[in-house]
């Protein structure tokens, strides 16, 4: 009888950083996808460094959250500040985000 064991990788940790360019957003979602590939379910954003809202950086985060639904993985946005939260909720993306009130 053949017996199959899976480990449970830890969360993907990922922090955002204060500067970005292009090349960090584009970097931010192939991040994900990878964490995602290498079979991690969860992925935690550290947001502290996240200042100012960057829709680069917002659209790169949605598309991270839709990977993750797609593949049946967690995401979470953590140290989120008051305004930037508000920002996303007066964009009306908090779903896509999967943050709730």
């Amino acid at each position: 009888m053949a017996v199959a064991l899976r480990a449970e990788l830890e969360p993907c940790q990922i922090r955002l950083v204060s500067d970005f360019d292009d090349g960090y957003r584009r970097s931010l979602r192939s991040t994900i996808v990878a964490a995602l590939d290498r079979g991690h379910r969860q992925v935690v954003v550290d947001c502290d460094e996240w200042k100012r809202l960057d829709l680069g950086v917002l659209s790169a985060l949605i598309h991270g959250a839709k990977a993750c639904a797609i593949r049946g993985a967690s995401f979470e946005l953590v140290n989120l500040a008051k305004d930037l939260r508000s920002d996303i909720d007066a964009l009306r993306l908090t779903g896509r985000l999967g943050l709730y009130a």
